[in-house]
């Protein structure tokens, strides 16, 4: 998650996350922390799909869709997830959303 905060560029989101059941080991993860993180990558895949576009519809549409699965996590989520990750998944998702934002606007 820690790199998840670090995020700076839109670029960023479409890195691939990897499968995190594989690699729990002894640190479990809980099951509404695990759910909010797989939809953060259905969200990494609409930035892939965005950077991939070439038709500015197509562009706007995948953007839309990653902010809709945002607000998702966020309305559906994030209120039943316990701290600390509670404030950790809100944070990325308002850093996520800012970077989404700043290509809307350009």
């Amino acid at each position: 998650m820690a790199t998840f905060l670090s995020y700076n560029e839109l670029s960023q989101l479409s890195s691939p996350i990897p499968n995190l059941t594989e690699n729990i080991g002894d640190n479990p993860i809980r099951p509404l922390v695990m759910k909010a993180l797989e939809r953060l990558s259905a969200v990494s895949a609409e930035i892939s799909a965005y950077e991939t576009a070439s038709e500015p519809t197509a562009k706007v549409a995948a953007l839309g869709r990653a902010t809709g699965i945002l607000e998702e996590i966020n309305s559906h989520i994030v209120p039943e997830i316990m701290e600390p990750e509670k404030q950790i998944i809100h944070q990325i998702i308002e850093n996520w959303r800012q970077l989404i934002w700043r290509n809307f606007m350009v």
